[in-house]
């Protein structure tokens, strides 16, 4: 803020500065003048009545015999010389009454190669060096100052909210390299650690996440529905137990040493560990029986009726200890057995012909993938099938381990922005979508997300600019309900003039309609539009686009921010004409010479920013600016003039000091 003070003063002593009224004699220093050339400027500059222009020129040439001449004796020279006096006498009421520093009532100054600088001001701080190397300098630094801004913010948001929402697990790296950084100001070298920081979190997205959905549901001593253990315990086989050699068939051993087994529910827990007790016995005493041979055993009734009996008889303690819908292992097999034989079977048998498969390729992580999705839906049906769990259940337990699947597998294809996107999706369907977690994930996630894909410098530049400075920032005063930003408004104006001080015999209009190509630059004070909404549907209970609902009578309101915005706008200066031309050619380097004096242009706005687009419509009066057309040899001036006009203009937010998106 501080360098944007300073800034704004520097601007400010440029502008004073250039409006002093320039000398028309004492010691300027000129550069030498070629008469040929500016005779012709001087015919210009007499035929457009560009006073300012024909009392430099002639300064120039009578003050190499008359130096340190006045203005009143530089006029009587001019009528002493016949030549002179002849072509100027239609303009000589007009130099006469001429104010050093007003430029001419009308027309165009044309700049030259010859014309004379007007002051020392001028000569030290040419305005438009200045003002092209100070756009520059400021189009660089508002980068900066808002890459900085948007990095700390992001720190902030990530260390100081860890407590409540955990990033320390989520984000491990980040975290620790955000919290060793107090603060970001060689944001540069920070960005090196972050981004390294950013990979190796979204390359262990999947274990990390299952960790935080852990420490979340957990908060503040919560403990979760007995269906969120069966979904932490089947995704945590998935994305870490296979990933690192396990076998399929662990999926139903592992359930004796799960920290949550006793908040599973009875039924579920004792069901897995009943398929468990058949797995185990489906072994010869050197290694446990392929597929073929448990579909084999499934086929000879009497060989599997002697197998299930002397498995009740050798497992009776264990399964004594079961229950299941309401009785013990060892009943549930003596009277229903017949029900399940072939379902624990045939389940146990497609899980190991897929344990095969994988045993046999590389372990790479899509053949993880592969293994996972072949074994979920066997496991899903077991389950729904033996009753321990309701298909309502199922539909909403496997989708989310499915989903961490994929989020792991996205990881190891290094597709990181689609981790993110997977991530959001997750957290939505554990219902954290209107949580201050999600909001900020999802505000930061798609940056992490491209910085821990960029491949050089330019593209972590590239990710860093389109987080901190997006187009679309017009969005931001759409959707609060306070802001202040220094803003632009480019478009097109219609308006009209009005002239005063017209010297007697100079005819020129009063008023007049002005259509032109404008850029007012300022300060923009604006509110959100709040609307209220009649008769809402039961559904807008949870809705989060209302920001108050209530009850009158049997009659459901509320009240929203509708989309579009109302600012008061006050310029500083307008750019148009430069916007303008930049529009059509950026390629030229050096600009015609102008003046701060000449862009300056004070007003105040009523500025109406439409629902769901940039474009506003504005209404107000301004002052100037005097630079009204420039191309790449010549600028256009004119007196500073009131105007009062409307426009149409695209709302570009160069840099928000405040906005309030809460109530």
């Amino acid at each position: 803020m501080k360098k944007i003070i300073a800034l704004s003063l520097l601007l400010m002593l440029c502008m004073y500065a250039s409006a002093q009224p320039p000398g028309l004699g004492g010691n300027v220093p000129v550069k030498p003048g070629n008469v040929y050339n500016d005779s012709q400027a001087l015919v210009e500059a007499i035929d457009d009545k560009n006073i300012n222009e024909v009392l430099s020129i002639l300064n120039y040439y009578v003050s190499i015999s008359n130096p340190g001449i006045k203005r009143p004796d530089l006029i009587k020279v001019v009528k002493g010389n016949v030549h002179l006096k002849t072509i100027l006498d239609s303009i000589m009421p007009l130099l006469e009454k001429f104010k050093p520093g007003v430029e001419s009532f009308s027309g165009s100054r044309r700049k030259s190669g010859n014309t004379v600088p007007t002051g020392f001001f001028d000569e030290a701080f040419p305005a438009t060096k200045v003002a092209d190397g100070l756009g520059i300098f400021l189009a660089e630094r508002f980068k900066e100052e808002l890459t900085q801004r948007y990095l700390q913010a992001f720190r902030d948001s990530i260390a100081q909210k860890d407590s409540a929402f955990h990033y320390s697990v989520l984000l491990p790296e980040t975290y620790k390299a955000l919290v060793s950084y107090e603060n970001v100001f060689d944001y540069k070298q920070f960005l090196t650690t972050l981004k390294e920081a950013f990979k190796d979190d979204l390359d262990n997205a999947g274990p990390n996440t299952l960790l935080f959905i852990d420490a979340i549901k957990h908060n503040n001593g919560n403990r979760p529905e007995a269906d969120y253990y069966l979904t932490y315990y089947l995704a945590d086989f998935v994305v870490n137990d296979l990933a690192k050699g396990g076998k399929p068939g662990d999926i139903f051993r592992k359930i004796e040493d799960y920290q949550y087994k006793d908040r599973l529910n009875r039924n579920v827990a004792d069901g897995i560990m009943l398929v468990n007790i058949f797995q185990r016995n489906l072994a010869t005493s050197q290694e446990e029986l392929g597929p073929k041979e448990i579909l084999n055993l499934l086929k000879n009734s009497d060989r599997l009726l002697a197998f299930v009996g002397l498995l009740m008889e050798a497992e009776k303690s264990e399964l004594e200890a079961l229950k299941i819908n309401g009785k013990n292992g060892y009943q549930l097999l003596n009277d229903d057995g017949a029900k399940y034989f072939a379902l624990f079977m045939k389940s146990i048998a497609s899980i190991r012909k897929s344990g095969e498969i994988y045993r046999d390729g590389d372990r790479k992580f899509k053949d993880v993938v592969q293994l996972a999705t072949a074994i979920n839906p066997v496991v899903d049906t077991l389950l729904v099938r033996t009753n321990v769990i309701s298909t309502t259940a199922g539909k909403k337990i496997f989708p989310v381990v499915n989903s961490v699947l994929h989020l792991s597998d996205l990881a190891a294809q290094e597709k990181y922005g689609l981790v993110i996107v997977e991530s959001l999706d997750l957290f939505r369907a554990l219902g954290l979508e209107n949580t201050r977690f999600y909001a900020i994930y999802k505000k930061y996630g798609i940056f992490m997300g491209n910085v821990a894909q960029a491949e050089n410098s330019q593209q972590v530049k590239e990710a860093l600019d389109a987080a901190a400075l997006p187009v679309g920032s017009y969005r931001i005063k759409r959707n609060a309900f306070v802001d202040i930003s220094f803003n632009a408004y480019p478009g097109v104006s219609l308006g009209v003039e009005f002239r005063k001080d017209i010297p007697a015999g100079i005819e020129i209009d009063k008023r007049k309609w002005v259509a032109a190509f404008s850029a007012p630059v300022g300060i923009a004070f604006s509110l959100g539009s709040v609307r209220t909404k009649k008769n809402l549907p039961a559904s807008a209970a949870s809705d989060t686009r209302y920001f108050r609902k209530w009850k009158e009578g049997q009659e459901l309101r509320g009240k929203y921010l509708s989309g579009s915005s109302h600012s008061l706008f006050v310029s500083i200066i307008d750019v148009g004409a430069i916007t303008a031309f930049r529009l059509g050619d950026d390629n030229t380097e050096a600009l015609p010479e102008f003046t701060w004096q000449n862009i300056l242009a004070p007003g105040a706005f009523y500025v109406f920013g439409l629902k769901n687009t940039p474009l506003s419509l504005g209404a107000g009066v301004q002052y100037g600016p005097q630079l009204r057309k420039i191309d790449d040899t010549n600028a256009t001036l004119d007196k500073s003039l009131l105007t009062v006009k409307a426009f149409i203009a695209v709302d570009i937010a160069i840099f928000n000091f405040y906005a309030c998106t809460t109530r």
